[in-house]
């Protein structure tokens, strides 16, 4: 609840294609059956990509939208190693799906990612490129 002339802040992750360091993560675990499809419309980590939608949202919840901008990010990891234990620590379906399966699907996986992860190898580890949209709202 915001106050007349109060401001709000956000970032949200643009679409799933300009951030690889986690849509490759999540195409490899649908296609191998680990997490069914996204329901159109459900929430989720790209829900807010677009600025139509981020607009949407402010001004229906009776804020004008001051600014919209788009912050590149850069993750990097020394090896896939890393990666994983990184993903592991900060949760969500890639730690439950790593915790859940046999040891021959975490080997097949890392295998698989290995391959999807090659454009992006610096020096024997890992630079990912992400995109984010930062946005600020005031109260009407």
């Amino acid at each position: 609840m915001l106050r007349p002339g109060g401001r709000v802040a956000l970032a949200v992750w643009r679409e799933a294609e300009r951030n690889p360091w986690i849509s490759i993560v999540g195409r490899m675990l649908l296609e191998r059956g680990h997490v069914p499809p996204p329901e159109p419309g459900a929430p989720g980590m790209f829900t807010m990509a677009r600025d139509e939608r981020v607009h949407e949202l402010l001004e229906g919840a009776g804020l004008a939208v001051l600014r919209l901008e788009e912050v590149p990010v850069l993750f990097v990891y020394e090896s896939l190693d890393e990666y994983i234990r990184r993903a592991r620590d900060t949760g969500g379906n890639f730690a439950q799906v790593w915790r859940e399966v046999q040891d021959t699907e975490r080997t097949e996986m890392e295998s698989q990612l290995a391959g999807k992860f090659e454009p992006y190898a610096v020096d024997g580890g890992y630079e990912f490129p992400g995109l984010a949209l930062c946005a600020s709202a005031q109260k009407n």
